[in-house]
């Protein structure tokens, strides 16, 4: 999770879920919070969170691993 001074420049589609093979619930209720997407912030995750998506399911699929290990070690 990003520390609060460390800014993430990435959204999540419906489109990556789908191609990613989330199930649909979970397709479904990230469209319901948030229409077709939405940019990661820490009151999106916040807002899925407590909405019920599986935040592990999203950071081991979605996140761009080489980008938060550049970050995290610069």
């Amino acid at each position: 999770f990003p520390s609060h001074d460390m800014e993430v420049d990435m959204k999540i589609t419906k489109q990556m879920l789908i191609e990613k093979k989330a199930c649909s619930e979970q397709v479904e209720l990230f469209v319901s919070l948030f229409g077709e997407e939405a940019k990661v912030t820490k009151a999106n995750v916040l807002k899925a969170y407590k909405a019920g998506l599986i935040l592990d399911w999203a950071a081991d699929n979605l996140l761009d691993k080489k980008q938060l290990e550049a970050e995290s070690n610069g």
